[in-house]
């Protein structure tokens, strides 16, 4: 016990502070802990979404070198760093830290390859994985789990536990509207239009004025038609829209959330990183909750969400791999000596909502075996590893593969044995389960094509 509680102090007396570059270690003890506390949990998301396979951890390392690279920018177009202070807020000197040389060799194109198909099988793993056990994870043996799960809830229910939806918000939401009532205020304005001075098919004489040149130069007048569309009343004013989505069969690549997509959504083109949620169309849930999705997998509707302009109604929505990622079609662009691309094809649906109160809860699953049984009661362990870590999840509710429900009694010993009570007798075969929810919320990172 006693090395537990200092190994725990040791993890509470460092904290990472994310600045921006070249701040010094005076003027980073100016921070304010509320802002610090937003960045790390927004830092946790991105490195909790990485982690599927607690015992794939060159997989991890991967995953988390691809989500820094996409995540350079930060909200406030500013480039930030991470700084390990102590409890007192003084810098921590990273001394065991190596320093990179600049003239080390790179990697050679064999070698680059074969790490590239190394990770993809790796992603491959995961997403099967998910597949066939959704959301276990294993409680790491250097950290106690009420310190590396101290985010995460548990909820009775998912589809009736109360929640609030305006607890926590991201600093991205004071950038966002919220409309009280989408679809009427898409028929008022619909409605609108059939009062306007000018009636539809009549032909006008459009002037656009102060158009940047280098507008101009990009439109080639004379081999493109130059389109205009026009925007119905908020339709400029960004929110959280959600979208339904079903992959494509002929791509059969794993497809994680957060990953870059281009989506095209109705006459706009955006590039986008969505989260993936499930699509409860039969059980609507009273508390707008829904279940995060790691993958999205094949043959299964979900919900994409990203930060979008405002769209009213089921405008169509596809999703593509970004840029150089598609299929080379073999062939160079006239004139700019570029190869030509394929769009591929990733996913297609249409525009479901505009909800920022929708609840994306990210849910782990810890898991531990039957050690003994006596009728009601069994001895459980491998889910824990100290009693400090049973008392703090003991009011959680437990539930079995097999359908059986129950409770933490006790804590025996001080190796993470357990005494629990179920509302009937539990096989030998049967795995113990306790579920913990987070909520996540997408990245400010949508570009407009």
């Amino acid at each position: 016990m006693a090395e537990l509680e200092a190994k725990e102090a040791e993890i509470l007396s460092k904290r990472i502070l994310k600045v921006p570059k070249g701040t010094s270690s005076y003027q980073a003890a100016w921070i304010l802990d509320e802002l610090q506390e937003r960045s790390d949990d927004e830092d946790d998301d991105e490195d909790d979404d990485e982690d599927v396979d607690m015992d794939s951890q060159n997989g991890d390392d991967d995953d988390d070198l691809m989500s820094e690279d996409g995540e350079n920018g930060s909200d406030f177009g500013e480039e930030y760093e991470n700084l390990l202070v102590d409890e007192q807020g003084n810098l921590i000197e990273p001394g065991s830290q190596k320093s990179i040389d600049e003239n080390e060799e790179l990697p050679s194109p064999e070698d680059l390859q074969t790490q590239l198909e190394d990770y993809l099988k790796i992603r491959a793993k995961q997403s099967r994985d998910e597949r066939d056990f959704p959301d276990e994870v294993d409680v790491p043996l250097d950290m106690p789990a009420h310190i590396r799960f101290s985010k995460y809830r548990g909820l009775q229910s998912l589809r009736t536990s109360p929640w609030d939806p305006y607890e926590n918000l991201p600093l991205d939401y004071s950038r966002i509207f919220q409309l009280e009532n989408p679809k009427n205020i898409m028929r008022n304005a619909i409605r609108s239009q059939n009062d306007a001075p000018v009636s539809v098919g009549t032909r006008v004489k459009l002037v656009l004025k102060n158009v940047e040149k280098s507008v101009y130069d990009s439109c080639d007048f004379k081999k493109k038609l130059f389109s205009v569309f026009g925007l119905l009343q908020y339709e400029n004013k960004m929110s959280v829209v959600h979208f339904l989505v079903k992959r494509n069969t002929e791509y059969t690549d794993p497809v994680k959330s957060k990953d870059a997509m281009e989506m095209h959504c109705g006459f706009r083109r955006f590039l986008v990183h969505p989260l993936y949620s499930q699509h409860t169309s039969t059980h609507k849930s009273s508390n707008n909750v829904h279940r995060f999705e790691r993958y999205l997998q094949m043959n299964n509707v979900s919900v994409g969400t990203v930060y979008l302009p405002i769209t009213f109604g089921n405008v169509p929505v596809t999703l593509y791999l970004p840029g150089e990622q598609n299929i080379s079609s073999g062939m160079e662009i006239e004139g700019s000596g570029k190869e030509e691309f394929i769009p591929q094809l990733v996913g297609s649906g249409a525009v479901f909502s505009v909800d920022p109160t929708r609840i994306i809860a990210k849910r782990i699953v810890l898991t531990g075996v039957p050690y003994k049984i006596n009728k009601r009661t069994a001895t459980i362990r491998h889910m824990f590893y100290n009693p400090i870590d049973i008392n703090y999840f003991k009011p959680i509710q437990l539930r079995t593969k097999y359908g059986k429900h129950g409770h933490i009694v006790d804590s025996l010993g001080t190796h993470g044995y357990m005494k629990c009570m179920f509302n009937g007798p539990i096989k030998g075969v049967d795995t113990i389960c306790m579920n913990l929810y987070k909520r996540v919320f997408p990245k400010w990172n949508t570009t407009k094509l």
